[in-house]
């Protein structure tokens, strides 16, 4: 796996909009954020708030896809690619996925992976892990950015949201 590009700490979900437009604001067609932590970390909650804010509709519903394993968001703009939400936490087993045609989805559109452990052989190489850990209370957590440099873009943008820059933590200066 990649090294830890730097961490956020003490993130509620008040913070999850800002983080969803700078990742937003590095996003290429092709790339895949997988959201890693237990039950209950926050990937679901965060993922809802990305697929808002990048089809910016803060008030579609974005139910988890958990029992259907995938959710498909169109683009309602030709200027940006299609989501494709997946949970893999029911997977028996990592080939499943060629059933719901993940393969052939995450080509030209943004794929967000709930439990991408699971399928960790047939993600892209420049994927963007966000591993989710709770920390002091229920409310607070901290991510960990791990990816290549690919993604180094990101910690410069959220180094200009002042909301956002005061929880940036383990910053990988050798990067």
């Amino acid at each position: 796996m990649p090294d830890i590009l730097f961490s956020l700490s003490h993130v509620e979900e008040k913070h999850y909009p800002l983080l969803a437009r700078a990742i937003k604001a590095c996003l290429q067609p092709s790339n895949c954020l997988a959201l890693h932590g237990g039950l209950g970390a926050g990937k679901t909650s965060f993922a809802r708030c990305f697929i808002q804010e990048y089809l910016e509709d803060k008030n579609m519903e974005v139910p988890s896809p958990t029992f259907t394993l995938a959710q498909h968001y169109p683009a309602d703009s030709p200027a940006i690619a299609d989501i494709w939400h997946y949970d893999f936490y029911r997977l028996d087993k990592p080939d499943e996925i060629y059933e719901i045609g993940f393969d052939e989805n995450i080509d030209g559109n943004i794929s967000i992976v709930e439990w991408p452990e699971k399928i960790a052989s047939h993600l892209p190489k420049d994927t963007l892990f966000i591993q989710f850990k709770a920390v002091d209370n229920e409310n607070s957590r901290q991510l960990d950015f791990i990816s290549s440099q690919a993604w180094k873009s990101l910690l410069k943008i959220l180094k200009e949201q002042p909301n956002l820059a005061m929880l940036i933590e383990n910053e990988n200066t050798l990067l």
